[in-house]
């Protein structure tokens, strides 16, 4: 009996044993399209599916050849071994599979040929017909490509009309079912760090929370204007005087793409990254936040619930929780261990929190924090402990100080409450508080620019002048919940009656 595509490629991982994970790596796809492939709930597009079994064959080729099963895997596919080759064992393999998926997927798909062809080239010219495509032909994939990652690599400069051009139509398009990444650019020749620049990256994360930002240094890339979404299409342009696009030539012949791709992607190694893209897993697999607790002197910019200064009882309830939610071991770990972590650099380190009045505010009506990767709503009651137990560390420790911003009265502030910023003498980070897109974790984006890091303390200090930002010791603190903890505990009453 014939086998489907999805039958094909799942036998094929259970005769080589090679993981899923490790096709969905080279593929830099997500694990649960590879599942999705094998179990038949879905199949590759007929886009990509040349290079996607080109890629799958290679890997089960070189598992076979390295296990010594070549004979076995003739007689398993009921496949004739070639009597005379001028290929290895292995490229013989490679091709027998890639042959032997074609025909499944050929089938399933009811068309005569997988032959990739030349894709269309479109030259354009000024900005009143190139902008326009640009946007129809980026909400086409997007509409066309609901659940799958796009993943964008661009020259743009992060402050440039053009980057904000395209930021707006992915914002906008953005779903639930998928992870949205660009890479954008930030010249360092021609822009130095500044006060001023740090904010305006910061504003820009904040305003385009659901897209996954990553930026480089593109001062190799001088002479090179490029958009390219990887596997789909790419467009090659140039610049008028105010830096509208002017010309552009368009492609998205599959092979194109993925050859020019691979001609630039060394330019984004990680030596060039000013802001490096990562995720909560990743970090908590690497010892990241242990590291970065290490420091003597903290910055905190929180602006969704406040996580730290936690009773211990408390946080050993959300790290249990997280448990029960998850079933993740690691994530738990990994609370229990900032636990630790946090119980030694309360004593005696330089702490600075700061805090917006509108956050402060939502967090003692509603209690939402985000711990780690755990979304945790601490009760009413364990609310007061929290703040009582924030009171007395403040006391053992003066150097613990709280700034509570003044956002409904600072308008510039009152637009950031998307990243919360963690800072310390040498390094600094930003977690993204929006809820991710299903099956992915909450996004952090790691500044590993020396420089700009140094003008992150500048801009905290700045911060700190201004009359809208007011400075609290455990004094005054006491005296600020005095005047606003009554009234939050009504407002507790009032929304249990309702629920009642």
């Amino acid at each position: 009996m014939d086998m489907t595509y999805s039958e094909t490629l799942k036998k094929l991982f259970e005769f080589t044993d090679v993981k899923l994970s490790v096709l969905a790596k080279a593929l830099d796809y997500d694990i649960s399209y590879i599942s999705k492939w094998c179990n038949g709930s879905k199949i590759p597009s007929v886009k990509s599916i040349n290079s996607i079994n080109k890629k799958a064959s290679s890997i089960f080729a070189k598992a076979i050849c390295e296990d010594n099963k070549e004979y076995n895997f003739y007689i398993e596919f009921s496949l004739i071994p070639p009597s005379f080759s001028n290929k290895t064992a292995q490229e013989e393999i490679e091709s027998q599979i890639n042959t032997l998926l074609k025909n499944t997927y050929r089938k399933i798909c009811n068309i005569e040929s997988l032959e990739e062809d030349s894709g269309e080239i479109k030259f354009l010219i000024g900005s009143r017909s190139i902008y326009p495509f640009i946007n129809n032909s980026l909400n086409k994939l997007l509409l066309k490509s609901f659940e799958e990652d796009i993943d964008i690599y661009t020259s743009f400069d992060i402050f440039s009309y053009n980057a904000k051009f395209v930021l707006e139509i992915l914002e906008k398009s953005n779903s639930n079912f998928r992870k949205i990444t660009i890479h954008l650019g930030y010249s360092l020749d021609k822009n130095i760090p500044s006060y001023e620049n740090m904010l305006k990256i910061y504003s820009i994360l904040c305003k385009y929370p659901n897209v996954n930002i990553e930026i480089y240094n593109k001062s190799k890339f001088t002479y090179k204007n490029f958009f390219i979404i990887k596997d789909k299409f790419f467009f090659d342009f140039s610049l008028d005087s105010e830096a509208f696009i002017q010309t552009m030539t368009y492609g998205d012949s599959e092979s194109a793409t993925e050859e020019y791709f691979d001609f630039l992607i060394d330019n984004f190694k990680e030596e060039n990254l000013i802001l490096e893209l990562t995720y909560s897993k990743s970090v908590s697999s690497t010892n990241f936040r242990t590291n970065f607790y290490s420091g003597d002197n903290f910055y905190f910019f929180c602006n969704y619930g406040f996580e730290f200064l936690l009773p211990p009882e408390l946080i050993l309830e959300i790290a249990q929780n997280s448990y029960i939610k998850t079933k993740s071991k690691d994530e738990m770990l990994e609370i229990m261990k900032i636990k630790i972590t946090w119980e030694e650099i309360f004593e005696n380190s330089n702490i600075n929190f700061f805090i917006l009045k509108s956050t402060l505010f939502d967090y003692l009506e509603d209690g939402n924090i985000l711990c780690c990767n755990t979304r945790y709503t601490v009760p009413a009651e364990k609310r007061q402990k929290h703040y009582n137990q924030v009171l007395k560390l403040m006391k053992e420790n003066p150097n613990i100080k709280f700034y509570i911003i003044d956002d409904f009265s600072w308008d510039i502030m009152a637009s950031q409450k998307i990243f919360s910023l963690y800072y310390n003498d040498s390094k600094l980070f930003f977690k993204n508080n929006t809820i991710p897109s299903k099956g992915h974790d909450p996004s952090i984006s790691i500044l590993r620019n020396s420089n700009f890091s140094k003008i992150v303390l500048e801009a905290f200090e700045e911060i700190k002048k201004s009359p809208n930002c007011i400075e609290y010791n455990s004094e005054k603190l006491e005296q600020a919940y005095k005047k606003y903890g009554q009234m939050f505990k009504y407002i507790q009453i009032a929304k249990d009656s309702i629920e009642k």
